[in-house]
C-alpha cells in the first residue's frame, strides 16, 4: 500500500495532531511510535515522503544518525523536525535538505508546502518510470506496443 506521509515521533499527542491535519490536507498518512514501528511500516506502506522527529532517535551521536539517515530512509524523501538543532546544523549533520529541516516551533502551512512539493515530484518521478516502461515494451507485427497484461 502507498501512502503519501509516515510520521515517525514518540509523542502520541504530536502523532495525533500530524495525523489530523494532514488528513484535512487530503494526503494519507501513518504515524510511527519509534524506530522499529518505522521500520515495519516503512516495508509495508511504501511512504512518499517521512517526516521524522529527529528527538525520537534519543541522542544517537551525528556519526550514527548519519548511517541510520543512509541505511534507512534512502527512499522516500526525509522532512526532519526538531526542538534541539537549528535547520543549518541538521542540514549539515544528516545530508537532508536545509530546506527540509524545520525547528520547533515552525509553521504547519510552510511544513504543508513543503510537503505538496515533495509529493508532487515524487508524483513525477512514477509518471516518468512508467512511461519509460511503456516504451520499453516489444512491439507486435501491428506495430502497437504488447500490453504487459498479455
Amino acid at each position: 500500500m502507498t501512502i503519501d506521509i509516515l510520521f515517525v515521533d514518540p509523542d502520541e499527542g504530536l502523532r495525533e495532531i500530524y495525523l489530523r491535519y494532514f488528513v484535512r490536507q487530503g494526503l494519507s498518512i501513518d504515524t510511527a511510535a519509534n524506530v522499529l514501528e518505522y521500520r515495519d511500516k516503512l516495508q509495508d506502506e511504501q511512504p512518499h515522503i517521512l517526516i521524522i522527529d529527529i528527538e525520537m532517535l534519543n541522542g544517537h551521536r551525528v556519526d550514527q544518525l548519519q548511517r541510520a539517515l543512509s541505511e534507512s530512509f534512502a527512499d522516500p524523501p526525509v522532512v526532519i523536525v526538531t526542538g534541539d538543532e537549528t535547520s543549518a546544523q541538521l542540514a549539515a549533520a544528516t545530508g537532508v535538505c536545509r530546506t527540509r529541516c524545520f525547528q520547533k516551533p515552525y509553521s504547519f502551512i510552510v511544513l504543508l508546502d513543503c510537503v505538496r512539493a515533495l509529493s508532487l515530484h515524487a508524483l513525477m518521478s512514477q509518471q516518468h518510470s512508467l512511461t519509460a516502461a511503456k516504451a520499453a515494451l516489444p512491439l507486435n507485427t501491428t506495430g502497437t506496443t504488447v500490453s504487459a497484461d498479455m
